[in-house]
């Protein structure tokens, strides 16, 4: 826009219902006049209910829809009740789930999921919850310590196993449990009610 000939006054439609709408003014010329944009009623341009543009400014101003044209230089972020700009949210904000306005990327994501796909692994979750599995050898009628693939941060809440392959020995029953001895370790009982080799038992284990 050029006000070399004259103060240049521009009023801006409500922003109610234009989400994203965007405009763009450029002033070209230097002169002393003033080139003024003005937001609607009691509507806001940048937090204010006017902009002033000097000579050589180029500014843009987005509709929220609800009732402001933020210029795209405020930075201003989106909600759930506007479109804006968007932040990338860091790892710790990923693994709190709490925060509505930054957005979750396929590596952030990875980088609270991590893993350990193999016989005796692991999987965190979002939110803090560690699933743990895996196999031991316990001989019958005994007990064994299970080293778990790693610490359980915070809490181990609970511990399953259960024997590989028949649950009964002769005419004897076999059955397996286990039981948390700290964040990093549990005991798994072969309860076969007889002397018998040694048997493969399969765990899981659940914590934070």
């Amino acid at each position: 826009m050029d006000a070399s000939g004259g103060n240049v006054t521009i009023n801006l439609p409500s922003a109610a219902g234009l989400a994203a709408l965007r405009y763009t003014f450029v002033r070209i010329d230097g002169s002393a006049n003033t080139v003024t944009v003005n937001a609607d009623n009691t509507e806001a341009v940048g937090a204010d209910s006017s902009i002033t543009l000097e000579g050589g400014d180029i500014r843009s101003a987005i509709s929220d829809g609800v009732g402001e044209f933020h210029l795209e230089s405020d930075n201003v972020y989106s909600s759930q009740a506007a479109r804006g700009m968007v932040e990338l949210a860091t790892d710790a904000e990923v693994a709190d789930l709490t925060d509505i306005q930054r957005v979750i990327t396929p590596a952030g994501l990875n980088s609270v999921l991590q893993r350990s796909l193999t016989i005796n692994g692991y999987q965190k979750l979002p939110g803090g919850l560690i699933l743990q599995w895996g196999t031991a050898t316990v001989a019958g009628e005994s007990s064994a310590t299970v080293i778990l693939p790693i610490s359980f941060p915070n809490n181990f809440f609970a511990a399953f196993a259960t024997l590989k392959g028949s649950a009964s020995i002769g005419n004897a029953v076999a059955s397996a449990y286990a039981s948390p001895i700290d964040n990093s370790s549990f005991t798994i009982v072969n309860d076969q009610y007889v002397s018998t080799p040694s048997s493969t038992a399969y765990w899981f284990a659940i914590g934070s």
